[in-house]
């Protein structure tokens, strides 16, 4: 078992090998992105280095922010893709997309550069960063509906903490030594952690139960009038 830190951090299970499946769409644009580059590659020297030039930031990623959606658009950035390789590339997409568990149809709409520098434009921006494109009429981005197909694949858990909440969990709660939350990662054997867990939560059921006792034990020590008073003494886990 290990974990990483960032902002935050993630305990996951160290050896473990996920089934390359999709769970949402920020995964199918990263599995299939990963094949399309590799399909670039076929490309012959000369075209690879033009593409290579203005090559886009993303080739095939999600429209938007919401990476956890199920189904939503995708876009393909396909300028300086040349004919035959981006019909293939098209239909590679639409392959690849059933290996891992999902559908994509389309494209279902596309843009060219003069269409994104006069939306640009309308909204303010001037679209500079295109001033060099020879051919405004050329396809900029292709867009595709994705949608994940449900399967019955299990996937080992992971677990996202805060890094104050890492902190006391990993040092107070299960006594690990401090300085393991100050490097870049850290490997746990998954045995000592389910008995440091096990520990804890007997001593967390013991406390409980001594809490318990105690306020009782308080409530029993008032007074009541034509009463002898009954005076008990607190216990704790060392008692």
């Amino acid at each position: 078992m290990r974990w990483y830190k960032t902002a935050g951090l993630t305990v996951s299970v160290g050896d473990y090998r996920p089934p390359q499946i999709a769970r949402n769409i920020s995964d199918i644009g990263y599995m299939i992105q990963s094949k399309l580059y590799t399909m670039l590659e076929q490309l012959p020297p000369d075209q690879l280095e033009a593409w290579k030039k203005s090559k886009p930031y993303e080739l095939f990623t999600i429209d938007g922010l919401d990476v956890d959606n199920e189904q939503g658009i995708m876009n393909f950035y396909c300028n300086n893709i040349p004919q035959p390789l981006l019909g293939k590339m098209i239909a590679a997409i639409k392959y690849y997309a059933k290996e891992i568990s999902a559908t994509v149809d389309g494209p279902v709409a596309q843009e060219t550069f003069r269409e994104t520098a006069e939306k640009r434009k309308q909204e303010g921006r001037q679209g500079s960063e295109w001033a060099g494109v020879q051919d405004l009429n050329q396809i900029r981005v292709m867009r595709f509906n994705a949608k994940i197909v449900p399967s019955e694949a299990e996937f080992a858990p992971e677990v996202d903490l805060a890094t104050m909440n890492a902190m006391f969990i990993f040092r107070e709660v299960l006594n690990y030594p401090s300085e393991m939350l100050d490097a870049g990662g850290f490997r746990l054997d998954a045995r000592e952690l389910l008995m440091k867990i096990g520990m804890a939560r007997n001593n967390f059921q013991m406390q409980a139960r001594i809490d318990e006792e105690n306020d009782q034990r308080a409530q029993r020590e008032v007074q009541e009038p034509g009463k002898a008073r009954i005076i008990e003494q607190k216990f704790d886990v060392a008692g």
